[in-house]
């Protein structure tokens, strides 16, 4: 029974939503964003108090970091050429939605706050799938908990 709860405990604690008080580019990791070929998906923000709107000058969404898919900075959004007419930025809460999502849309996904610093506030691991029969996400994702469970109790 112990063992039931602390191990309940343990996924609660690495499954929630991150505390949006805490989250910085040292400790944030990727949530998992399945999607499916075609469809759409859409990424959004955490604000914090150390990025918050006023905080920042302008904010870009990036692919691997390597590709700019969204630039903004207030007085103009700028759209690469290759996400032209597939992705759509909203400036209320900075959310991005791929839409029409093909093979080459998987990868990192990370909005970046930059002002006085630079903050990561989304980090998304998008991967395009055909189907939803006969995924493995789950046992994946139940692979990952019982394998940072333990790397935690050996670190106790």
């Amino acid at each position: 029974m112990a063992l039931t709860h602390l191990l309940l405990t343990f996924v609660v604690m690495f499954t929630s939503p991150v505390n949006s008080n805490t989250v910085s580019s040292d400790i944030i990791q990727p949530s998992a964003m399945p999607a499916q070929k075609g469809g759409s998906v859409q990424l959004s923000v955490q604000l914090t108090v150390q990025a918050n709107e006023t905080a920042f000058d302008d904010l870009d969404w990036l692919k691997d970091n390597t590709v700019v898919v969204v630039s903004y900075n207030f007085n103009n959004v700028n759209i690469h050429p290759s996400y032209k007419d597939r992705v759509y930025f909203n400036t209320g809460n900075y959310s991005l939605t791929l839409k029409n999502i093909q093979d080459a849309d998987s990868g990192i996904y990370r909005a970046r706050a930059n002002g006085h610093s630079e903050y990561t506030i989304g980090l998304y691991n998008v991967t395009v799938g055909t189907s939803s029969h006969g995924s493995t996400t789950g046992s994946v994702s139940l692979t990952w908990i019982i394998f940072l469970f333990l790397l935690g109790v050996m670190m106790i």
